[in-house]
């Protein structure tokens, strides 16, 4: 065998454990919102948030329980103490910064929704997600789960995840003539972290691979833009007023996502994954 194929066996050994972490972190964020979708809204609210909401919230659960397992750990307790933080982020969230029903339908969560029922719901239905996620895990007898080789991963990802977001979220603003908003930043943070995190695990940081991968996510990234998030959000801020902000957002145009938005992410994501290379080395 060439020192090479030795040097990628010995690799793929030392990432077993945190593809695991990667893998329950999957499940415990499919399991959450497939929860949440089916217990809090269907059943509980009878309401639909449309789009935005499930794959915002599916990237949030994934990160949350990222940073938290990977500190915290696996387990009922842990898993609760991770879930309530996950449900104090995701309150904050939907009462300052993001309407539900984009692309749809603005539509602000009233303070029951928020705050009154919203609290204690959302926390009863991801930790049952958890729980069922902490189950299969376990009956599948799926391996160790290895937190120790998983944080640095897990905190220089998410480094290299804010710089890419920053240079994102500045060049945009500066090419389209208007600040992109707050709610922009965190949403591409989110999917942008994940996405770093999914590459420093599976894929060797090769050149190729960090070209292809930062395709890849550019155009991810310019189809959200298209179909799920506007500028300007949330527009006025809202914290301790119950009132529904002002907000006053704008689609891109094609000119704009193409010629603007898809070269600035592309440039953008190069960087980010070439940092997270050298940062985990």
């Amino acid at each position: 065998m060439s020192n090479i194929g030795i040097k990628r066996c010995e690799y793929n050994a030392d990432m077993t454990g945190v593809r695991n972490f990667v893998k329950f972190i999957t499940l415990v964020a499919l399991f959450g919102i497939l929860s949440d979708s089916a217990l809090g809204h269907a059943l509980l609210w009878e309401n639909d948030p449309y789009w935005t909401y499930w794959i915002t919230k599916t990237f949030l659960i994934a990160t949350v329980f990222a940073l938290g397992t990977a500190w915290l750990g696996v387990g009922p307790g842990k898993g609760a103490i991770i879930t309530a933080i996950h449900t104090v982020i995701l309150t904050i969230y939907y009462w300052s910064f993001s309407p539900v029903g984009l692309p749809r339908k603005i539509e602000w969560l009233d303070l029951e929704h928020t705050w009154t029922t919203g609290i204690p719901i959302h926390f009863i239905v991801i930790y049952i997600g958890y729980l069922v996620a902490l189950w299969l895990w376990r009956q599948s007898g799926a391996g160790e789960i290895g937190l120790v080789r998983a944080r640095p991963i897990v905190i220089k990802g998410l480094l290299a995840a804010i710089v890419v977001v920053l240079v994102l979220g500045s060049a945009s603003s500066l090419f389209l003539y208007q600040f992109v908003g707050a709610t922009w930043f965190v949403t591409r943070l989110l999917i942008v972290y994940m996405f770093l995190l999914f590459f420093l695990v599976y894929l060797p940081q090769t050149n190729n691979n960090i070209l292809v991968t930062s395709l890849i996510l550019a155009l991810i990234l310019t189809i959200y833009s298209h179909w799920l998030s506007p500028l300007g959000l949330p527009g006025t801020w809202r914290v301790l007023n119950e009132a529904s902000p002002q907000t006053n957002i704008r689609w891109l145009n094609y000119k704009e996502l193409w010629l603007y938005q898809f070269p600035i992410y592309l440039l953008s994501n190069l960087l980010g994954l070439w940092l997270a290379k050298k940062w985990i080395r």
